[in-house]
């Protein structure tokens, strides 16, 4: 197991990581979600030792993390940066070389993630020259290319096209299965997709945190609201308790967490005509904006 445990960091005085704890278990993809800003990337790089934690410990296996623990970790930075000078084979052999494995190793893992997302073409040519998207695609594989363990993904959709989204998805879950992966971001759509136990993020401490079953099966208070004709978000300034977690032309999803619906329809009736008022079911991304916005 992979425990991260009351970890603190701090950035001119202010907390950006502020007592956050969690576990990973092997098997499943933990999703590590927040707005942008809200401390996830800062947590990685404690749980990679790239930063020192101000309090809190990491640990593997019931062991504080050490070097044999990072170099059983693959890691895909949000911010992406290979060497563009350098060939596709050079610089992924180097990395896997970095991380122990021995050259004949490295090279078959090479062939074969590179024939895999159809880039054996490319295998000589310098990163610089490859489109951005299969960039993006060397960077991944320069995550995975020692067999890691723990594999930890920042954005890793980031500039894909649907097409590729779908590629990356269906090879991240057939990592997870033998692995733990921790997968930070702020689509929740993906999110919801892939990930079996979450932590939500705001401000470097928890929001809310569990399988995700658990956390979308919670009884929420909100309602998609349709009208007759269209309305702004001024309409819905006198109700200073409601909050808008998405609108579309006529139709609003709001929380009511603190309101009354049957006061509510009967004040902004007077307002506008009510097509259709009805209790719904939240997605993670409702519940994303829901719980951050009560976070404010």
């Amino acid at each position: 197991m992979l425990e991260i445990k009351n970890i603190k960091k701090y950035y001119n005085s202010k907390p950006v990581v502020n007592d956050l704890s969690f576990k990973v278990t092997e098997g499943n993809i933990f999703g590590l979600l927040g707005p942008n800003g809200a401390g996830k990337t800062t947590t990685l790089r404690i749980i990679l030792g790239i930063l020192l934690p101000a309090s809190g410990n990491v640990y593997f296996n019931g062991q504080p993390t050490n070097e044999s623990f990072f170099n059983l970790t693959g890691y895909l930075p949000e911010e992406r940066g290979l060497y563009p000078k350098s060939n596709v084979r050079n610089i992924l052999s180097y990395l896997g070389k970095l991380k122990g494995v021995g050259r004949a190793k490295v090279e078959k893992n090479i062939n074969y993630w590179l024939e895999r997302l159809e880039l054996t073409q490319y295998k000589k040519y310098k990163l610089e020259e490859l489109s951005k998207g299969n960039q993006q695609k060397i960077q991944f594989i320069s995550a995975i290319i020692h067999q890691p363990k723990v594999l930890i993904l920042d954005e890793p959709f980031s500039g894909f096209d649907p097409l590729n989204q779908n590629i990356f998805r269906e090879i991240i879950v057939e990592l997870s299965k033998e692995r733990y992966v921790i997968l930070s971001t702020h689509q929740m759509d993906l999110a919801e997709s892939l990930c079996k136990e979450i932590v939500l993020i705001n401000n470097g401490k928890e929001v809310i945190s569990g399988t995700l079953g658990n956390i979308l099966s919670t009884d929420k208070n909100l309602y998609e609201v349709s009208f007759s004709s269209n309305i702004t978000e001024q309409d819905f300034n006198k109700f200073n308790s409601v909050n808008i977690i998405s609108k579309k032309e006529n139709t609003v999803i709001i929380d009511l967490a603190e309101v009354s619906p049957a006061y509510f329809i009967k004040e902004i009736s007077k307002l506008y005509e009510v097509s259709e008022f009805k209790k719904i079911k939240p997605s993670l991304h409702q519940t994303f904006l829901s719980l951050i916005n009560s976070d404010q």
